[in-house]
């Protein structure tokens, strides 16, 4: 009893609390030539704060910049580039270092994560948009895949999000 669960790879206790936390968000546009175009660069931030000490990111910060209408053919397109900081819990760094001495292997994470993302918003009609976009995370953390005896290196990730407005397509 009162070992860790990393270290015994017994199941996990379910958190028995509500969950709780505060967040602020804002965007800016700070540039429009002109007000009957789409054109335009809007600033984007927010801070996520949970009140609890059972989540495995304690603390998210993140902001950016949107460009709508990189040219004049693609009005409706976005450009985007963001910067995200988590901050895994020291709870959850000695889950994911445990985990790693069970499995003969060690390290230990920085819980300060960073990643940079790029994007290029396409629009594929009035209701779809698809989005490629490629990221850079620093310090990535494991939570989502504990069961690794080694601590992740930086890595790039390259995704693709597509965006279906079921509103717009049905007409409402």
């Amino acid at each position: 009893k009162n070992q860790s669960a990393g270290l015994t790879n017994t199941t996990l206790r379910n958190a028995t609390s509500l969950r709780s936390g505060v967040y602020i968000m804002g965007d800016q546009t700070v540039w429009r030539p002109d007000p009957e175009s789409l054109k335009s660069i809007t600033l984007f931030g927010g801070w996520i704060q949970p009140l609890e000490s059972d989540e495995i990111i304690d603390r998210q910060i993140y902001g950016g910049v949107l460009l709508r209408g990189p040219s004049e053919r693609r009005e409706q397109d976005t450009i985007g580039f963001s910067v995200t900081y988590l901050h895994v819990s020291a709870k959850e760094m000695a889950y994911l270092y445990d985990n790693r001495i069970r499995l003969h292997g060690g390290g230990l994470e920085n819980p300060n994560e960073f990643a940079f993302e790029l994007n290029y918003g396409i629009q594929l009609g009035d209701s779809t948009r698809l989005t490629p976009n490629v990221q850079y995370a620093v310090n990535p953390d494991s939570s989502s895949l504990p069961k690794i005896a080694f601590v992740p290196k930086n890595i790039v990730t390259l995704g693709l999000k597509l965006t279906v407005d079921l509103a717009t397509l049905s007409g409402m």
